[in-house]
């Protein structure tokens, strides 16, 4: 799974993918259907890469993209409307020891 370039802006609904790179910040596109284009600064906006977020563990850090991945491999994956318990269980399955 490549999340290199999908990126989550502070305050901003959804996923944004990274189209350039200039001095001050980002020119980004939202992933929904709008397509809408944002430039952030770096200065003003806190913006997460999702191939360098970790969920903190018992003993290590464990990578988001770890989790995507196991999660992609899991046999009964509920549907993203389930109830919260299912859901829950899920993630252990896929994220132990976080």
């Amino acid at each position: 799974m490549n999340l290199r370039g999908i990126v989550a802006v502070a305050g901003k609904p959804g996923l944004w993918k990274a189209l350039a790179q200039n001095k001050t910040g980002f020119i980004l596109e939202s992933l929904d259907a709008q397509k809408t284009k944002l430039v952030a600064n770096l200065s003003t906006a806190k913006i997460a890469a999702l191939d360098e977020i970790t969920i903190f563990g018992d003993e290590e850090d464990i990578r988001l993209v770890d989790v995507f991945e196991r999660m992609k491999a899991a046999k009964n994956v509920p549907d993203a409307k389930a109830d919260g318990k299912v859901l829950r269980q899920l993630f252990r399955e896929t994220a132990p020891g976080h």
